[in-house]
Protein backbone atom coordinates (compact mmCIF):
# COMPACT_ATOMS: atom_id res chain seq x y z
CA UNK A 1 0.00 0.00 0.00
CA UNK A 2 1.56 3.43 -1.39
CA UNK A 3 1.43 6.47 1.45
CA UNK A 4 -0.71 8.20 -1.35
CA UNK A 5 -3.58 5.00 -0.72
CA UNK A 6 -3.18 5.33 2.59
CA UNK A 7 -4.07 8.85 2.92
CA UNK A 8 -6.70 7.93 0.28
CA UNK A 9 -8.09 5.42 3.04
CA UNK A 10 -7.70 7.49 5.99
CA UNK A 11 -9.65 9.89 4.56
CA UNK A 12 -12.51 7.85 3.26
CA UNK A 13 -13.09 5.86 6.78
CA UNK A 14 -13.40 9.41 8.12
CA UNK A 15 -16.32 10.32 5.94
CA UNK A 16 -17.67 7.33 6.93
CA UNK A 17 -17.77 8.60 10.66
CA UNK A 18 -15.13 5.56 11.52
CA UNK A 19 -11.62 7.04 12.84
CA UNK A 20 -8.98 4.05 12.63
CA UNK A 21 -5.17 4.57 13.31
CA UNK A 22 -3.68 2.88 9.70
CA UNK A 23 -0.31 1.87 10.02
CA UNK A 24 1.37 0.29 7.34
CA UNK A 25 -1.50 -1.58 5.38
CA UNK A 26 -3.55 -2.72 8.35
CA UNK A 27 -6.38 -0.45 10.36
CA UNK A 28 -7.27 -0.85 14.03
CA UNK A 29 -11.30 -0.17 14.79
CA UNK A 30 -11.67 1.03 17.85
CA UNK A 31 -14.95 0.14 20.45
CA UNK A 32 -16.07 -0.05 23.79
CA UNK A 33 -13.24 -0.56 26.10
CA UNK A 34 -10.35 -0.90 23.31
CA UNK A 35 -9.56 -2.14 20.25
CA UNK A 36 -12.11 -4.92 18.72
CA UNK A 37 -10.88 -5.48 15.26
CA UNK A 38 -7.88 -5.53 13.13
CA UNK A 39 -8.52 -4.95 9.16
CA UNK A 40 -5.47 -5.46 6.49
CA UNK A 41 -6.20 -3.09 3.92
CA UNK A 42 -5.26 -4.47 0.50
CA UNK A 43 -6.09 -2.94 -3.19
CA UNK A 44 -8.10 -4.95 -5.37
CA UNK A 45 -5.56 -4.46 -7.98
CA UNK A 46 -1.59 -5.23 -7.85
CA UNK A 47 0.38 -7.79 -6.15
CA UNK A 48 -0.89 -7.28 -3.09
CA UNK A 49 -4.18 -8.68 -4.26
CA UNK A 50 -2.59 -12.27 -4.63
CA UNK A 51 -0.89 -12.16 -1.18
CA UNK A 52 -2.57 -15.61 0.78
CA UNK A 53 -4.92 -14.61 3.56
CA UNK A 54 -3.19 -14.99 7.23
CA UNK A 55 -3.82 -18.33 8.60
CA UNK A 56 -4.95 -19.01 11.86
CA UNK A 57 -1.52 -20.15 13.70
CA UNK A 58 -0.11 -16.20 11.96
CA UNK A 59 -2.86 -14.75 13.92
CA UNK A 60 -3.52 -17.07 17.39
CA UNK A 61 -1.93 -13.79 19.42
CA UNK A 62 -4.60 -11.08 17.89
CA UNK A 63 -7.48 -12.65 19.84
CA UNK A 64 -9.57 -11.34 21.24
CA UNK A 65 -9.73 -9.15 18.01
CA UNK A 66 -11.43 -9.83 15.16
CA UNK A 67 -8.82 -9.86 11.72
CA UNK A 68 -10.35 -9.11 8.61
CA UNK A 69 -8.67 -8.81 4.93
CA UNK A 70 -10.56 -6.27 3.28
CA UNK A 71 -9.26 -6.18 -0.38
CA UNK A 72 -10.77 -2.63 -2.30
CA UNK A 73 -11.49 -1.18 -5.46
CA UNK A 74 -9.85 2.01 -6.07
CA UNK A 75 -12.64 4.08 -6.31
CA UNK A 76 -13.76 2.05 -2.61
CA UNK A 77 -17.47 0.85 -3.98
CA UNK A 78 -16.51 -2.80 -3.84
CA UNK A 79 -15.12 -4.60 -0.58
CA UNK A 80 -14.07 -8.12 -0.27
CA UNK A 81 -14.06 -9.26 2.93
CA UNK A 82 -12.52 -12.39 4.35
CA UNK A 83 -12.84 -13.24 7.96
CA UNK A 84 -9.39 -14.98 9.04
CA UNK A 85 -10.25 -16.01 12.75
CA UNK A 86 -13.68 -17.14 14.62
CA UNK A 87 -13.78 -13.62 16.22
CA UNK A 88 -14.50 -12.04 12.93
CA UNK A 89 -16.32 -15.02 11.74
CA UNK A 90 -19.20 -13.84 14.40
CA UNK A 91 -19.31 -10.67 11.79
CA UNK A 92 -18.53 -12.04 8.15
CA UNK A 93 -19.01 -16.18 8.43
CA UNK A 94 -16.89 -16.66 4.78
CA UNK A 95 -15.06 -14.72 2.67
CA UNK A 96 -17.94 -11.93 0.78
CA UNK A 97 -18.05 -9.41 -1.84
CA UNK A 98 -19.66 -5.84 -0.27
CA UNK A 99 -20.35 -2.83 -1.80
CA UNK A 100 -19.70 0.20 0.14
CA UNK A 101 -22.40 0.99 2.74
CA UNK A 102 -22.46 -2.97 3.43
CA UNK A 103 -18.81 -1.99 4.45
CA UNK A 104 -19.77 1.13 6.21
CA UNK A 105 -22.60 -0.78 8.68
CA UNK A 106 -19.54 -3.85 8.98
CA UNK A 107 -17.03 -0.83 10.43
CA UNK A 108 -19.94 0.43 12.57
CA UNK A 109 -20.78 -2.96 14.08
CA UNK A 110 -17.16 -3.70 14.84
CA UNK A 111 -16.69 -0.31 16.49
CA UNK A 112 -19.68 -0.75 18.48
CA UNK A 113 -18.74 -4.48 19.79
CA UNK A 114 -18.17 -5.34 22.96
CA UNK A 115 -16.12 -7.73 24.35
CA UNK A 116 -18.35 -10.93 26.06
CA UNK A 117 -16.50 -11.95 29.61
CA UNK A 118 -15.33 -15.76 29.55
CA UNK A 119 -12.60 -17.21 28.24
CA UNK A 120 -12.83 -16.82 24.53
CA UNK A 121 -13.78 -13.12 24.95
CA UNK A 122 -15.67 -13.47 21.34
CA UNK A 123 -16.37 -10.02 20.48
CA UNK A 124 -20.67 -9.41 20.87
CA UNK A 125 -22.37 -8.15 17.49
CA UNK A 126 -23.38 -4.51 18.58
CA UNK A 127 -26.39 -2.84 16.76
CA UNK A 128 -27.03 -3.45 12.94
CA UNK A 129 -25.98 -0.14 11.41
Amino acid sequence: MTSEDKTQLMAQTQTWGIDQMITGSAGLIHGHGGVTALVEYRPNTGPEADVPLPTAADIEHLSPWSVFVARYDPDFTTWRVAPCNVEASAFVSEPTTMSEPEWVALLHRLRDATMSPGPSNVPQKGPSA
